[in-house]
């Protein structure tokens, strides 16, 4: 799992936990398709597991950013 998130470019945290979930992975990606090639990366590292995965979105994703918003 280490090298998984040391070699995955949308990889930002890895932590594990003594209870439920045991792990968590925090990914960013620029879009969907990015995304699911890392949980099919995922999926295929962890096939002998039994593990499910949730995608949270974060608030207002998706939305038009105003990178200036003093204009």
């Amino acid at each position: 799992m280490r090298s998984f998130v040391s070699s995955s470019k949308h990889t930002e945290t890895l932590s594990f936990m003594l209870g439920r979930p045991n792990a968590y992975l925090q990914l960013f990606h620029k879009d969907e398709e990015g995304l699911r090639e890392t949980i099919r990366d995922l999926k295929e590292l962890m096939k002998e597991e039994s593990f499910s995965i949730d995608v949270i979105p974060l608030k207002n994703e998706g939305e038009d950013i105003n990178v200036i918003p003093f204009l």
